[in-house]
């Protein structure tokens, strides 16, 4: 059973989100894939408005929500396990008066079919290294042995129709595995080490089967 939680406020991209304590805290180096979106539809090989834009683990829904806010014709799903993140995403996008599409599911088990673009701040922590925290919390960051399971999966059981993927990762040494594991399937074509040396990535892989 669920029950109502306080919302604290949080900046991104220079607006004002509201999340709440089972719901992670969003970092201020994840705005690197709203820079990286930008760069890609911004090209002129992919200005298309027909397109569509999933935010997988969504979360407060931050980087779906932002993506309608600039592209406004694109069609935008939110999509999260956390029920407490369903929330946040209706709160935010009611905020910002965007209308997306916010779906409670889990990716791993449904019926929806993702293409176009995905924008995803997935689990990148070792399993053994997550501190005590609220299992809600827990499965946010939760990574996998690695660390990198989790969006392993996530490319090779989920988004094998998706034409892009933006990604955040726990390191370097994260990319190049990832890169190595779905080397068949997709390639990386931008990324980017935050300037302030924080300890996360990011990159665009384009799938090659498409």
């Amino acid at each position: 059973m669920y029950k109502e939680c306080a919302y604290s406020v949080c900046y991104f991209y220079d607006r004002k989100f509201f999340y709440s304590k089972y719901v992670y805290f969003p970092k201020y180096e994840t705005e690197y894939i709203i820079y990286l979106l930008c760069g890609l539809l911004n090209n002129s090989n992919n200005k298309n408005n027909n397109q569509v834009i999933y935010d997988l683990c969504a979360g407060t829904g931050i980087l779906g929500i932002t993506a309608k806010i600039l592209y406004y014709k694109y069609l935008v799903y939110c999509v999260d396990i956390n029920k407490y993140a369903h929330q946040c995403v209706a709160t935010n996008a009611n905020l910002h008066r965007v209308s997306i599409i916010n779906v409670l599911t889990d990716i791993f088990n449904t019926r929806m079919v993702f293409t176009d673009i995905v924008l995803c701040n997935p689990p990148y922590i070792e399993s053994s290294k997550i501190g005590n925290v609220h299992n809600l919390i827990y499965k946010s960051l939760d990574g996998g042995n690695l660390g990198i399971e989790f969006t392993v999966n996530l490319l090779q059981k989920v988004c094998n129709k998706v034409k892009y993927m933006i990604l955040e990762l726990g390191s370097y040494e994260q990319y190049l595995i990832l890169l190595n594991k779905v080397k068949n399937s997709f390639k990386s074509i931008a990324y980017i080490k935050p300037y302030n040396n924080a300890k996360v990535c990011f990159c665009v892989l384009e799938n090659t089967c498409i």
